[in-house]
């Protein structure tokens, strides 16, 4: 895993020394993302100035052979990810080819140049990288199926910047809220798939390549991976799938470095630890704990699951155990200055306390199970719509069933993650919203269904799982260093159980039962409740809410900021103490929004 950096800009631009200084400074603040070794290469083409960075955590080959960039007369990579079948592909296309290393960017490289977007569905792994190419006078952008690896551009009349982080674009533009974007992100708890909240800034959505003339700057964009097909009913064998399962697991655990997981007790991270483990002997698992335990109980289900995994499969468990609400704010403050895009909820915490103890413990590589709810189809969403399908008939007798079932399809997304939507919204800000823009949008392209679950499925595996799961689990390891993978997000996987017909996939008594059904799972994990994980975030308020309101919303700066309605949001804020739970979500969007914006405001 790795990060870059990058611009290309006249030879006579003014601004090239402004560049170059922030170039410096935001290639030093990506070295998180690698801290094994690091490169900075500067070429002149033509009229113009290249100027990339890049930094190296060393997974695969961690000799000093791969530190590098890759590059020959005509091209250069830079490459942040994994491919796991780079053995594979490299035999089939590459045998007769002398290798340098015995790393997976190197194969890219070559695969590239050698077969350019036509290897693309073949690659199986995480991944976004840039390919420059000085002999047909382009750059391509490429982010991988699920967009597990971020990939930021900004454009101007001549000159081109992107980054593994947004920090250096924003930099560089105007600091613009983009509106439509903020309307976006508080309605649904995360950004959009091609823009930040920052005018300008963009975002290379999964799927797609996105190709620059060097010489203009103009713009071509192609999907090489279609998610709007039709779902299909194949049938698969409970051996099918068992087979299909393990494979993508043992493609995930390829590694020079020490291997863990994270390990809830819940179906997606013991099915991966379990099988990691039969595969790996020296995986370990990690979970999370807050303490006390009497205070913080139902915060700490999961442990007796995970724990009893762990006891009965004789896997070393690392617990981070969570002591003070001092820890709580210091890393709190410490993680969302780090958020280089806005969240709305505290559960990213998770995700970092466990990587902080494995980077402790020299483990740089974890699985999860992300995206097992996507692909299997197991979120509770899933199961009201189905009801309401199934039960449609007494949808004049049941007002939820009534409900769901009017709901036309762009105004489905809103109806289930909606967090002001039954709010007086717009009050919130100083400037008009387009009310109406959130539910006239076109969610969904040519995609079409008879049942509403499978448009729930397509927006949360398209814009959710993107925008929301997997950016915080790569913003949220990688502060640690750590490179987080998902199994569950394997190309194969997707093409066989995303598409397959979501009828399928449930019925009245078990969602997810073709992943529950291939005889991995003990008794107790198959037979327990649901639950995501989550923080104690109505006791972190508590603690918390009233110097947070005081260091991030003081009067003379909302005010300034000229964002929202400062009256109006602090008679907001008052409520919290009477209502609590009740608009909890709300309030931690408001505040996780500041604390980003703050930042923005402050970058040099």
């Amino acid at each position: 895993m790795c990060g870059f950096i990058g611009f290309i800009s006249d030879i006579n631009d003014k601004q090239n020394d402004v560049i170059s200084k922030k170039f410096d400074f935001y290639y030093k603040e990506l070295k998180k993302r690698g801290p094994d070794y690091c490169e900075i290469k500067k070429i002149k083409f033509k009229s113009k100035i290249i100027q990339v960075g890049f930094v190296r955590l060393s997974i695969q080959d961690i000799s000093q052979n791969s530190n590098k960039i890759f590059h020959d007369q005509n091209n250069i990579i830079l490459f942040n990810g994994e491919i796991y079948n780079f053995n594979e592909l490299r035999e089939k296309y590459l045998s007769g080819e002398k290798n340098e290393t015995n790393s997976d960017t190197e194969v890219l490289f070559k695969l590239y140049k050698l077969k350019g977007k036509n290897i693309l569905n073949e690659l199986r792994g995480i991944f976004s990288f840039v390919f420059i190419d000085l002999k047909y006078e382009n750059i391509q952008f490429i982010r991988d199926v699920t967009g597990t690896k971020p990939l930021y551009f900004l454009k101007k009349l001549d000159s081109l910047f992107f980054s593994s982080e947004a920090w250096f674009l924003y930099s560089l533009s105007n600091k613009e809220i983009n509106t439509d974007c903020l309307d976006f992100f508080f309605n649904f708890g995360f950004t959009k798939e091609n823009d930040t909240l920052i005018r300008g800034v963009s975002k290379i959505p999964p799927r797609n390549l996105f190709k620059f003339n060097l010489n203009n700057f103009i713009l071509s964009k192609e999907v090489y991976f279609d998610l709007n097909r039709q779902k299909n009913n194949n049938i698969y064998s409970k051996n099918e799938t068992t087979n299909n399962v393990k494979d993508c697991i043992k493609k995930n655990l390829i590694s020079d470095a020490k291997v863990g997981t994270f390990l809830s007790g819940g179906v997606d991270s013991t099915t991966v630890t379990l099988l990691a483990k039969r595969y790996n002997n020296n995986v370990e698992a990690f979970t999370t704990v807050f303490l006390p335990n009497e205070k913080f109980k139902k915060f700490n289900v999961d442990f007796k699951y995970a724990k009893k995994i762990s006891d009965d499969y004789d896997i070393k468990l690392n617990v981070s155990y969570i002591e003070s609400q001092k820890q709580f704010y210091d890393d709190f403050i410490k993680v969302t200055s780090y958020l280089d895009e806005p969240v709305s909820n505290l559960n990213f915490l998770n995700t970092y306390w466990q990587t902080k103890l494995a980077k402790e413990k020299d483990i740089k590589v974890v699985l999860t199970g992300d995206g097992a709810d996507e692909i299997f189809c197991g979120y509770d969403r899933y199961k009201s719509a189905y009801i309401a399908s199934k039960f449609k008939f007494f949808k004049h007798f049941n007002k939820k069933i009534s409900t769901i079932e009017k709901l036309k399809n762009n105004e489905i997304p809103l109806h289930y993650y909606g967090i002001f939507k039954n709010m007086n919204y717009e009050k919130f800000f100083n400037f008009r919203l387009n009310k109406n823009l959130i539910t006239k949008n076109n969610y969904f392209d040519d995609f079409q269904s008879k049942y509403k679950i499978d448009y729930i499925n397509y927006f949360d595996t398209r814009y959710w799982l993107t925008n929301e799961s997997n950016y915080k689990l790569d913003k949220c390891s990688m502060i640690n260093s750590i490179e987080a993978r998902v199994p569950f997000q394997d190309t194969n996987l997707i093409n066989q159980y995303f598409f397959l017909s979501n009828q399928k996939k449930f019925n009245f008594f078990n969602r997810k039962y073709i992943l529950k059904n291939i005889d991995i799972l003990p008794k107790y994990i198959l037979n327990r409740a649901k639950m995501g994980w989550f923080s104690p975030e109505r006791i972190f308020l508590d603690n918390h809410f009233k110097t947070i309101i005081k260091d991030f919303f003081s009067e003379k700066k909302i005010r300034k900021q000229n964002i929202f309605n400062y009256d109006y949001l602090i008679k907001f804020f008052e409520e919290y103490p009477k209502k609590t739970y009740r608009i909890k979500r709300q309030v931690l969007t408001l505040i996780l929004f500041q604390i980003w914006y703050d930042k923005i405001l402050n970058l040099i």
